[in-house]
């Protein structure tokens, strides 16, 4: 099936278009081994935002529909300067998922049909809304209780040896509480239920090594 063009308005997605992934040892152990709490330590070159954690993105998007989940970054221009735009191009390259029609930032056009999130946020600036409801809070840690009050299903970070351990554990982990829904992958079963993902290369410092 040829690709639909940027705009068109049918936002489904075709799953025959979806691309084979060869993967390492390493991406293949992270992929197969779905813990629900993930800390992955490779090093540089090793594939980790393009085959570590868009697969890891995708699939908790697609499991839980409606849900909420939180991309974690320093600020919010280095989120969307530089971590993001490495994370959505692998998207784009690995999956069938087009910025534009099946996710966007901030909020869709109503002709495209989105699922409503559970919790529909007031302010969509920093959202990355997909097609069936599930939407990224891309965090920054450099604001102070920046995941305070938020009920997350799940969150991720890259590049986590430069993120605060300590803001991390104390603020964005006990926001890891889930939602309430009728449906089957809001439960224990889903091993991406209430999970978080930090994935980075090796600390060169003691404060970075708070992963450890």
């Amino acid at each position: 099936m040829a690709r639909k063009g940027r705009g068109e308005e049918n936002s489904s997605i075709d799953k025959s278009r979806y691309i084979p992934l060869y993967l390492n040892p390493a991406q293949l152990l992270a992929y197969n081994f779905n813990a629900n709490k993930m800390f992955i330590q490779a090093g540089r070159a090793t594939g980790k935002t393009d085959f570590m954690i868009t697969p890891r993105m995708i699939r908790i998007t697609e499991s839980m529909p409606r849900g909420v989940s939180a991309f974690l970054g320093n600020s919010i221009k280095q989120l969307f300067s530089k971590t993001l735009p490495t994370t959505i191009c692998a998207i784009e390259r690995t999956t069938p998922y087009r910025e534009g029609i099946h996710f966007f930032r901030g909020q869709p056009p109503k002709k495209l049909n989105f699922e409503k999130p559970l919790v529909v946020p007031r302010e969509w600036c920093n959202i990355l809304y997909f097609l069936n409801g599930h939407i990224w809070h891309c965090i920054s840690m450099e604001v102070k209780a920046s995941a305070n009050g938020q009920n997350l299903c799940s969150i991720i970070g890259d590049e986590a040896r430069y993120l605060p351990g300590d803001k991390v554990k104390e603020e964005v982990f006990p926001a890891i509480r889930g939602l309430t829904y009728d449906h089957p992958a809001y439960s224990p079963k889903n091993p991406f239920y209430m999970s978080y993902t930090l994935v980075s290369d090796a600390p060169i410092t003691a404060k970075q090594a708070w992963m450890q």
